[in-house]
């Protein structure tokens, strides 16, 4: 009994000094680490040496150790790469990295001596709601296995939402960014690569119109995370005060944009253009942002070489008639599945009998989703998918609103606009893309969206709990 004992307490020992710290002493890892290790995990993917994958999990453990968040920097970090290396492999990764974040963030309440569990009301009560309404959706016909696992999903997916808000806090802001732009820098020097390989405009313009992706499995994921990250960087490159960082911050931005540009990604370079509207109205710029506007319709106009160049370039000759199809035939089909709609995981094989082209079909199967978000939440959940719409739209709209009146220092301000703009940007991009905020619970590329949420709820919290100690400092 002594020696079981003496083992517990040694256990309980180790946990406590390894993993159980106070926060506000220990707020900074070994930030090139992240870089070391991402970069090891990109060597072992492109090689293929699965060898190699010694160092990067040695570096995993320790860090792990010391910090349980620099697991979710790094997830993160890899999760757009680990879609490089096999697609049977892509859930297998983030499931199981999931657990592990789970694991340490378990050990650390249990081993600390508070185990307190910081929630959010809000996602709380949405979470539940999803679940619920997801659950409803699918009774009516019999729960078949895509219902089930779509339902399954949500579970682990919300549940994964609710502990990143307890672990994560308004410093992690920056940490979280930084790692989401590690894989954005290499996607775009492979993108980059390609198109030096051809110097001919019409070759360029070619790729441009294949949707060259360099290094992603998809020009759609690739315009997706630059949309997410570029108002971060646009942010500091306009109001930081450190003049290195924002000379570093406008290096990137720049990057990313021309990244974005050639992603050919139109819904993500139509969401990345209403975030620059923001900051032209930020900065007092709006009258060059609508010059701007003005003067490319004018050249579009009446320099015809140009507009035939843009319109092969961006696939404008086609239109947008294959979405605008996809979503006269999800009304039809919300119409005919009124009140429960299809239920969970079934819009794919409920559209099959609306196709009307083979290019159509051809279209849907490399995207199988309504492209319009409130349209594949009404197809899917009936009239209980208008809730779970409006609440994807309501609770960032309603914590942004919030953050920016109750902004006062300079980088309070930066960050609540910076958020401002990556929500604005994904609204933009929901019209016509059913993915990116809440496609049956995947975690890629969903789940950036709700930890972007999260940091912005933290944000919120954390403006408002200052004010709160300066209206007590005042009074007394």
């Amino acid at each position: 009994m002594n020696y079981m004992g003496s083992y517990i307490a040694g256990v309980k020992k180790f946990f406590s000094e390894i993993i159980v710290y106070n926060d506000a002493d220990k707020r900074v890892i070994f930030n090139g680490s992240i870089i070391i290790l991402v970069i090891s995990a990109i060597a072992c993917a492109l090689a293929g040496i699965y060898s190699l994958t010694v160092f990067p999990i040695i570096i995993l453990a320790y860090f792990s150790l010391k910090n349980y968040k620099f697991l979710v920097y790094l997830f993160i970090s890899l999760s757009p790469i680990v879609t490089t290396i096999s697609p049977s492999l892509i859930n297998i990764f983030y499931y199981g990295f999931i657990a592990v974040i789970l694991f340490f963030w378990l050990a650390r309440k249990l081993f600390s001596s508070s185990m307190t569990f910081e929630y959010s009301r809000e996602l709380l009560i949405f979470s539940l709601l999803v679940v619920l309404f997801s659950v409803v959706s699918v009774l009516p016909g019999g729960v078949n296995l895509k219902e089930f696992l779509a339902v399954i999903r949500y579970i682990i997916f919300f549940s994964f939402v609710l502990i990143l808000y307890d672990m994560l806090e308004t410093y992690d802001i920056p940490k979280i960014f930084i790692a989401m732009t590690i894989p954005l820098l290499v996607a775009a020097y492979f993108l980059f690569s390609v198109y030096a390989q051809s110097l001919n405009p019409l070759a360029m313009l070619e790729l441009i119109r294949l949707k060259v992706t360099g290094f992603l499995p998809s020009a759609n994921l690739l315009g997706l995370l630059l949309m997410s990250v570029l108002p971060f960087w646009i942010s500091v490159t306009l109001w930081w005060d450190k003049p290195k960082i924002r000379i570093f911050a406008g290096i990137l931005t720049s990057i990313f944009t021309l990244a974005m540009l050639l992603s050919n990604s139109r819904a993500s370079i139509f969401g990345f253009a209403v975030a620059v509207l923001m900051f032209s109205i930020w900065t007092k710029k709006f009258k060059y942002y609508i010059a701007i506007i003005l003067v490319a319709v004018l050249v579009f106009a009446f320099v015809p070489q140009l507009n035939s160049m843009v319109k092969i370039a961006y696939r404008m000759d086609r239109g947008t008639s294959s979405r605008v199809d996809i979503w006269k035939n999800t009304i039809t089909m919300i119409y005919e599945n009124l009140p429960f709609g299809v239920g969970m995981g079934n819009y794919g094989t409920a559209y099959d009998k609306y196709f009307e082209s083979g290019w159509e079909r051809r279209f849907f199967e490399r995207m199988p989703h309504a492209h319009n978000f409130l349209l594949s939440k009404l197809a899917e959940l009936g009239i209980f998918g208008l809730f779970v719409a409006f609440g994807v739209y309501y609770i960032p709209i309603r914590t942004i609103i919030r953050s920016m009146k109750i902004s006062k220092n300079r980088k309070d301000v930066i960050i609540s606009r910076c958020f401002t703009a990556i929500f604005v940007s994904f609204f933009a991009h929901s019209i016509f893309e059913g993915g990116g905020m809440l496609q049956e619970g995947r975690v890629q590329p969903d789940m950036l969206f709700w930890v972007l949420l999260v940091l912005a709820l933290k944000h919120k919290l954390y403006l408002e709990r200052q004010g709160d100690d300066n209206l007590l400092s005042t009074k007394a």
